[in-house]
């Protein structure tokens, strides 16, 4: 506890440095002014190729000493983001500030709004666990003192190759990302947190209806509100938190979404009287693959006589051929953002209108 305090005091002076002197976040800024340059190029480019962009950017902080790790990591970011426009997805774009110390990485935090932040555990000075410990301690601190935080918190996610479950805990970070990281990995943590950072800010007009209201919507389209209203969504994904998000997005466009966590369950969901119209199948369960599952649903409606849901793949490894010759009909590359699903939704909606 003494530690941890003697690096609180340490961070305040320095955040109370760079409050009375701006030059700091000055400094900071034109560090990155090369990085952000190549980025708007980069986001340019795609623009010219026919990517689909949308104004919902999501800010990450990658926090990492070692120069190698921390390049590898922001390539693997901006890859995901490229692969967007290969699935023929709106464009999500990733805004990503690099840092290499905790001293660093504290000015930014508090001089910018980001929405994730992965820090290396063993930094040198302030540590990755000191940081994410101070930074809770603060917000906890100003919503104390009723002031007034001027962006939502950053989803704190510790990068190392070993840590204990308590040591998590105790500093407050809300997820880990193993070292080495994988794409996969990366892809399914952003899937587990990226849903759930701009829920309220999607834009039902997108979806071309007319009004919005009410936990499950009332809207003055009444043929695409029926649709709405009344279609149901299962979800099939073992993962508790990336799960919890999905659903609350599609419910908050006013869907109804049931969700089950392996096969077995899905089965029995999809062998029931009730009517699925799509259904969101991660690919890597336990027990029982999506690839399976879907093998096993789209046979079982051929013998029955019922009509096939939609079945669409959310994976962390996007491979369009073989999900087509396991009957799936699209596939989503990890992870699904709140422009994935409004692009979903209005193709979808629009179909069903015309159908």
């Amino acid at each position: 506890k003494e530690s941890n305090l003697m690096v609180a005091k340490l961070i305040k002076e320095s955040l109370d440095t760079s409050q009375e002197d701006t030059s700091g976040t000055a400094d900071i800024t034109a560090d990155n002014a090369e990085q952000s340059m190549e980025n708007c190029e980069q986001r340019r480019s795609k623009e010219k190729q026919g990517c689909l962009t949308l104004p919902n950017n999501v800010r990450i902080l990658v926090v990492d000493d070692d120069q190698f790790c921390l390049t590898v990591l922001c390539s693997m970011l901006e890859s995901i983001e490229g692969t967007m426009c290969e699935y023929g997805m709106p464009q999500c774009r990733l805004e990503i500030t690099r840092s290499a110390t905790g001293e660093e990485a504290w000015a930014q935090l508090n001089s910018g709004s980001f929405d994730l932040a992965f820090v290396d555990v063993l930094l040198p000075g302030i540590t990755g666990l000191d940081l994410s410990w101070c930074y809770k301690r603060h917000l906890a601190e100003s919503q104390q003192a009723g002031q007034t935080i001027g962006s939502p918190e950053t989803v704190l996610i510790a990068c190392t190759s070993n840590i204990k479950q308590s040591q998590l805990d105790l500093s407050g970070m809300a997820d880990v990302l193993h070292k080495p990281v994988s794409m996969a990995v990366l892809r399914h943590t952003l899937h587990k947190w990226l849903p759930r950072l701009h829920t309220g800010q999607l834009d039902i007009s997108s979806l071309g209806i007319s009004s919005v209201s009410g936990s499950l919507g009332t809207h003055r389209d009444s043929s695409r509100s029926m649709l709405m209203n009344t279609t149901r969504i299962l979800q099939v994904e073992d993962c508790r938190i990336a799960a919890s998000a999905v659903q609350n997005l599609f419910q908050s466009l006013g869907f109804w979404i049931d969700t089950v966590a392996n096969g077995e369950e899905a089965m029995a969901f999809l062998a029931s009287p009730r009517q699925y119209a799509l259904v969101l199948l991660d690919l890597h369960l336990p027990c029982m693959s999506g690839y399976a599952l879907s093998s096993w649903y789209k046979e079982y409606c051929k013998r029955s006589g019922r009509h096939a849901a939609t079945i669409v793949a959310v994976t962390a490894d996007p491979d369009r051929e073989q999900c087509h010759a396991f009957g799936i009909d699209r596939c989503f590359p990890k992870p699904l953002t709140t422009e994935m699903v409004s692009n979903l939704v209005s193709q979808w909606l629009m179909h069903k209108s015309h159908g």
